[in-house]
């Protein structure tokens, strides 16, 4: 009698390694499934914070245009920057809140509030201010005066 070949063997290791492989990829899939989603809501709540820090700004912006604006005022400016924000930043920027500085001729607007979260119990604020000078002119800007209203005249103009 001739022997015979184990070709049963062979066809077992063939299932055995295709079911590994499958098992390989099952575990793969457990382990990247989570890292994806958490890539995604990381991305998509840096979109959030920077959208809010765009409405922000723009409501800052605004503000201080109003401010700095001749016959403006604090309240008029601080009034603006909360109407841009609310209009701008509905469900974006959330409880926004305004400051509003003048000092050295230059009138500063402060935004802050939260942006929207993905995660709870995590919040992202959001700052942004925006700085402008006062316009209008002083009513003696560094003690200059008109050279040609004094009584002696411009002397060196039409001496010929």
């Amino acid at each position: 009698m001739a022997p015979r070949r184990h070709r049963p063997a062979t066809r077992f290791a063939r299932r055995r390694g295709r079911a590994a492989e499958r098992a390989i990829a099952t575990i793969e899939m457990a382990i990247l499934a989570p890292v994806m989603l958490l890539l995604v809501t990381v991305s998509t709540q840096a979109a959030l914070w920077q959208e809010a820090d765009h409405v922000a700004l723009a409501a800052a912006q605004s503000g201080v245009a109003t401010g700095a604006d001749v016959g403006g005022s604090p309240d008029g400016a601080k009034s603006e920057a909360m109407s841009a924000a609310s209009q701008m930043g509905s469900g974006v920027l959330i409880s926004p809140g305004v400051t509003v500085s003048e000092s050295g001729g230059l009138v500063t607007v402060t935004v802050t509030g939260q942006s929207e979260q993905l995660v709870p119990g995590i919040p992202v604020s959001v700052s942004a201010s925006a700085t402008a000078p006062l316009e209008g002119l002083p009513a003696n800007p560094g003690g200059f005066t008109n050279s040609e209203a004094s009584s002696a005249g411009n002397t060196s103009a039409g001496a010929g």
